[in-house]
């Protein structure tokens, strides 16, 4: 069944009038980098059973909890590639590049006696000062293969002259690379400092009511699909100008343990188009 829907998918790409009167594929260099503001879809999530199966939060309150703390992180991605382009409606792009994905989440006040992660110390200082702060910033870097689809909208050029608007989608196989969690604090200082990097865990309860901390380790391999609209701007004959917004999801959970959930992220890839030799 896969290999009937690759030859149709072949054959309605390839096929037509433009392929079969042999017309030319241009070639363009693109090369982007893009501001980022990432965050991500919760699905399930497991609270910890202590001693005796007794949780400190139902499923539900974990749930509101986290949607309550979870917050939106910024961070940055670039990619260089080339841009097929055979007619307007025929564009192709592949680009090899570094994506980076993930959310915080915040906790405000409370911190005596509060211990951050397994392999930090327990906070033990009382403290009437400011107000405390502390983020935990889950935190994700792909190696990718960004393969876009573009077809020209027409009729921009009545509007903005030297500009061309295009319809993108967007498939994006990526090979994880790193994953931790930062951890920063505002208004106060752990043992360890004010910046830690740590990684993420779940908790499990042993036989002997003992706790084991076990790593996450999340999938290795994760595809995102997106949609965006990609503007060029002609800066010279040869050399054009991309702003091009778009948003992403991961297809397959790219963040495991105490909590399942999709990344999801707003992007504006900004960069430069330069033609190349045509085949």
């Amino acid at each position: 069944m896969k290999k009937q829907f690759a030859v149709v998918l072949f054959y309605f790409i390839f096929s037509g009038d433009g392929f079969a009167q042999g017309m030319r594929w241009e070639r363009y260099l693109d090369v982007k980098a893009a501001p980022v503001y990432s965050g991500r879809v919760l699905g399930s999530v497991t609270p910890f059973a202590g001693s005796m199966g007794i949780t400190a939060y139902t499923e539900q309150q974990l749930k509101d909890s986290f949607r309550t703390n979870d917050l939106g992180y910024q961070t940055f991605s670039f990619s260089a590639g080339l841009v097929f382009k055979q007619t307007n409606s025929r564009i192709f792009s592949i680009s090899l590049g570094l994506h980076q994905w993930g959310f915080s989440r915040e906790k405000i006040n409370n911190m005596f006696n509060y211990q951050p992660h397994p392999d930090l110390a327990v906070y033990a200082q009382l403290s009437v000062g400011p107000t405390q702060r502390m983020v935990y910033q889950f935190r994700q870097r792909y190696l990718v293969a960004d393969l876009q689809y573009m077809k020209r909208i027409d009729g921009l050029n009545l509007r903005i002259q030297n500009s061309q608007l295009f319809f993108t989608a967007s498939a994006t196989p990526g090979f994880l690379i790193h994953d931790d969690v930062r951890i920063k604090t505002q208004g106060f200082s752990l043992e360890e400092g004010q910046t830690v990097d740590v990684y993420d865990y779940t908790l499990e309860t042993l036989p002997n009511d003992g706790i084991k901390v076990k790593r996450v380790n999340n999938i290795p391999f994760n595809a995102f699909v997106g949609l965006g609209l990609r503007l060029e701007y002609e800066l010279s004959e040869k050399l054009k100008f991309i702003v091009h917004p778009r948003a992403q999801m991961a297809l397959l959970p790219n963040h495991s343990g105490v909590q399942t959930a999709w990344g999801v992220q707003g992007l504006v890839d900004i960069g430069f188009k330069y033609p190349l030799s045509s085949y």
